[in-house]
């Protein structure tokens, strides 16, 4: 059974650069604004602030609500959800609570199919958070919970229009290729100073890389024009949004499944033999059976080869001769 790794803390932080104008006579200057100083306009940087901290995010996936719902950790430890239950709950409203390590709360998703292919469908349990106004964002930093898997393939949009249309912000995959279109990479030129990247270091960081706690990317990390930020219309566009969004696509998704399929083997049947083709557990392959049960149907393999025993009866023979 699988389950979302759980966020307790979504973290979004603004640096956003005020330029104010010089106010009619009408307007009165407070002594304490802090964007005038002796009645002069100055340049105004607010303080960093948790932009997420108290708001709401709409989820396409809770667990619990359908009744209770088993699910187990990376500690091999099985729990129950029931979001009827004080206790057993765990609603999109723990998103963006407060973030206290002595009594952690966490949002999870309902328990997804477990995958045996790498074509399988995708999860895409998605969160869609609304800042309410315009925000230069720092970086942003998703909070897992304890003994949580991290998330195979993950996708970070942000909006500019409250909603309305989407830009890709962030990518992490063991899967860049195949899931986003996009190779692993972490190069960035003046000429795509806006192209969001995709990376499968989530995968790597960590004492135990399957076990979660925390992803966070910064939005100016590996930019050539970071430096001139004040002065980069395009990057002060690239880090400014007014929603995000986070899909996870792909919540977990098995090593072994990513190496290539060991070659078929095939072999001439001898008697009291049988040879049947298929898979087993990790990845493709023939599997050899000697079972010699009725009513099993043979697969002839079409490859011809003689056994060390055959030679050896043919020389023989041929000595006779």
């Amino acid at each position: 059974m699988m389950f979302l790794p759980t966020i307790s803390t979504l973290l979004l932080i603004s640096t956003t650069l005020l330029l104010t104008l010089q106010p009619t006579n009408a307007e009165k200057i407070s002594d304490s604004d802090p964007c005038y100083e002796n009645g002069r306009p100055r340049r105004c940087i607010p303080d960093f602030v948790n932009a997420a901290f108290g708001q709401e995010v709409r989820v396409n996936s809770v667990c619990g609500l359908g009744g209770p719902e088993r699910y187990c950790d990376t500690a091999g430890e099985c729990h129950t959800c029931d979001a009827s239950s004080p206790r057993a709950r765990f609603p999109a409203d723990f998103l963006t609570d407060l973030n206290n390590p002595a009594n952690v709360t966490c949002w999870r998703s309902e328990s997804q199919t477990q995958v045996n292919s790498i074509a399988a469908s995708p999860d895409n349990v998605t969160l869609t958070l609304s800042l309410g106004k315009k925000y230069e964002l720092t970086y942003i930093a998703l909070q897992f919970c304890p003994k949580s898997v991290k998330p195979d393939s993950m996708a970070v949009y942000k909006s500019q229009d409250n909603g309305k249309s989407w830009q890709p912000f962030q990518f992490y995959s063991s899967q860049c290729k195949k899931l986003y279109g996009r190779v692993v990479s972490n190069l960035i030129s003046r000429g795509n100073e806006q192209e969001a990247l995709c990376t499968d270091r989530h995968k790597k960081e960590g004492r135990d890389g399957s076990v979660a706690s925390r992803i966070a990317f910064s939005t100016l990390e590996g930019r050539p024009s970071a430096s001139e930020f004040d002065t980069s219309l395009i990057l002060q566009d690239w880090v400014t949004a007014t929603d995000i969004k986070v899909v996870f696509n792909r919540l977990y998704f098995p090593d072994h499944l990513l190496k290539p399929p060991p070659p078929t083997m095939m072999t001439t049947p001898r008697p009291g033999a049988k040879y049947k083709s298929g898979a087993k557990g990790k990845g493709g392959g023939g599997t050899y059976d000697e079972d010699e049960e009725e009513g099993e149907e043979d697969e002839e393999v079409g490859i011809e080869e003689e056994t060390k025993e055959e030679v050896e009866i043919n020389k023989k023979r041929k000595k006779k001769k």
